[in-house]
């Protein structure tokens, strides 16, 4: 099984696993972990939105700077990225949801760095291709 990691400040990390190809979708899980709070959901979508996210990817790494989006498509997942020039921090944000029925909502930040930013534009370019 594939994964996507990423790291951040303060023992925080985003890891998107068991990521499954069929066709022109995939289906993955998304595990957040805090120092408080945990969070493991299922979702899927379609590749494009994954290829598109990617492309967005590369442009604010060679551009050191800018917002790259991936909100999957039943929308219970979304992932922003955005890189400071300024500082070289990369903040990770969106929102969660286990269940569009219940208030499971979860909303995260966390920060990171371009190097973390770099090594998921590396992986991701990896299991796309």
């Amino acid at each position: 099984m594939e994964e996507l990691r990423i790291n951040c400040e303060n023992g925080s990390c985003l890891i998107i696993g068991d990521i499954e190809f069929e066709e022109s979708d995939f289906s993955a899980t998304i595990f957040l972990k805090s120092d408080w709070y945990e969070a493991k959901v299922a979702f899927s979508s379609s590749k494009d939105r994954l290829v598109d996210f990617l492309q967005e990817l590369k442009k604010i790494l060679s551009e050191k700077q800018g917002k790259a989006n991936f909100m999957n498509d039943e929308g219970n997942f979304d992932l922003d990225l955005t890189l400071d020039e300024s500082t070289g921090k990369a903040q990770i944000n969106g929102v969660l949801i286990k269940s569009m029925m219940d208030e499971s909502r979860l909303e995260y930040f966390m920060e990171s760095d371009y190097l973390t930013l770099e090594k998921l534009k590396d992986s991701l370019d990896n299991l796309l291709s």
